[in-house]
Parts: structure tokens; C-alpha cells; sequence
């Protein structure tokens, strides 16, 4: 894979159902943090998957439900996120939660007992970089997608370029790391780098994240992660794109990347 990366998705069969395309569980959002959580749901719904279930705050349900009501909802709890684990085929997890110590508690779990890909995003990503050692019990794929900041707290003594410390986290740990930023890169454990070529500085702004772990978790439910995930990226960066041409860079927002993914999706499926 190189810096030239473009994807190609297929068209879906005529006869294909709702059962085809995956089921994602997306465990987000905390008080004051809920943005996040909606924006993760609708982006997952916008990226196809077949069917989405949000695990939010009792507090958030009718927004979500207002929002994005493709998207099934229900109370966030521990008992409850490991019960829906037996349904979904991927679980995105971290968007907004906040750093409590039931997200600590959901992330200890969520890493031992899920037997499905997991999607894991900032606050996720925060309790994660203070128990490393939980990566050595996943029992399934996982991918991180941290900004700068949040890779210093998983690998606080890596040094190099991004792509070195990016592909070295990757290697040790077992796990795909989505690094954020301009040319975000995707560092696969075998040593695969892809530099993305799509996006810009519009994009520079909050929920634009919380946006891209919905499309990764989506595509992840459709295809093989070495295909989803830099896909998803790609994706992402060319809806920021075409939102930046419409709105410009200042004025665009997160939802407005959301609702040009239609047209991003449109432009590279064969």
C-alpha cells in the first residue's frame, strides 16, 4: 500500500438484505459529551451499515432518537453493552464517554470478552493508555484511531516520523493504529502503511472524529478491516473535501462532512 491508496467499493447485490451489511454496537456519549455519540451514529448509518444500535446515556435516547432514528438506542451500562456484544458484528466504543471510572471498567471488559472487531476513539483510547497491557488479552481485532495527542499517551517514548511510531505500535500491540491528522496513516501489525491522500484543514474541528469511527466501524462490518479501515479513512477525507468546497473550510461542520459521505461513497463504488 502506498501514499497513492485510492478504494473501490463494490455495488451491492440486488437480492442483498439488511442482514448482509453488518450490525454495529457504538457504546458513546456522557453528559455534556452526547454530540459525540450522535455524530458516531450517524455517519455509521450514512457508511451502510445494515443495522446500528447506540448505547447512550438514558438522558441522550430521545436526541439520538430524533437525530439519527436509523439508529437503534438504548441505556448505556456494563451488563447491558456486554449482552448486546452477542448481537453485533463490530463495536465502536469511546466517542464522548468521558473519563469515569465506568469507562475504565467498560474498556477492561470490552477488550477481555469481545469476540467481534472493536472500534476503539478517545476516551477509550485515554483509559486504554493507562492499562497497555490489556491489548495482550483481546481476543479479536482492534483498532485504534487516535489523534497526536492521544497516541503520546499510548506510546509516551516513541519517537521517528509518524508512519515509524504509527507501524512500531501497530507491530508490538498487535492492533491496527489509525494516527490523525493531515495524511492520517493506517499501520497494520504486519508492517502495511497507508498515508491517506483525501481531507484538509476544514476538518480541523470537534466531532470530526467522533464522524470517522462511524465509518470505520460501518465499513468493518462489511469487509475485511485491511480493506475497511483505510477505505474508511479515504472516505472520510473525501466527504471533508466536498463539504470544504461547499461550505468552506471555516464554516463547514462535522454533520455537513456526514451528509457528503452519500456523494463520497457514490464516487468510488464500481
Amino acid at each position: 500500500m502506498s501514499n497513492a491508496f485510492a478504494p473501490s467499493l463494490p455495488k451491492r447485490e440486488g437480492d442483498s438484505h439488511k442482514g448482509d451489511y453488518g450490525k454495529v454496537l457504538i457504546v458513546a456519549g456522557s453528559v455534556g459529551l452526547g454530540g459525540a455519540a450522535l455524530l458516531c451514529a450517524k455517519a455509521c448509518v450514512r457508511s451502510g451499515a445494515g443495522l446500528t444500535a447506540l448505547a447512550a446515556p438514558q438522558d441522550l435516547l430521545t436526541a439520538a432518537m430524533v437525530y439519527c432514528p436509523e439508529a437503534m438506542s438504548f441505556p448505556q451500562s456494563l451488563g447491558a453493552v456486554l449482552d448486546k456484544l452477542e448481537w453485533a458484528s463490530v463495536c465502536a466504543f469511546g466517542p464522548g464517554l468521558g473519563m469515569t471510572s465506568e469507562t475504565r471498567k467498560l474498556t477492561a471488559a470490552l477488550i477481555r470478552e469481545s469476540k467481534i472487531p472493536l472500534i476503539i476513539d478517545a476516551d477509550g483510547i485515554n483509559a486504554l493508555a493507562e492499562r497497555i497491557y490489556l491489548l495482550d488479552s483481546a481476543k479479536s481485532a482492534i483498532v485504534l484511531t487516535p489523534h497526536e495527542g492521544e497516541f503520546r499517551r499510548l506510546a509516551p517514548k516513541y519517537t521517528g516520523s509518524r508512519e515509524e511510531r504509527a507501524a512500531r505500535f501497530a507491530g508490538e500491540h498487535n492492533c491496527i493504529v489509525v494516527l490523525k491528522g493531515a495524511g492520517t496513516v493506517t499501520a497494520f501489525p504486519d508492517g502495511e502503511i497507508v498515508v491517506n491522500s483525501t481531507g484538509g484543514p476544514g476538518m480541523a474541528k470537534g466531532g470530526s472524529g467522533d464522524a470517522l469511527t462511524g465509518v470505520i466501524a460501518a465499513l468493518t462490518a462489511q469487509f475485511p478491516p485491511i480493506s475497511a479501515v483505510p477505505a474508511a479513512v479515504y472516505l472520510h477525507g473525501l466527504a471533508g473535501d466536498l463539504a470544504a468546497a461547499e461550505f468552506g473550510e471555516y464554516s463547514m461542520t462535522p454533520s455537513d462532512l456526514i451528509e457528503k459521505l452519500p456523494e463520497a461513497f457514490k464516487r468510488i463504488t464500481r
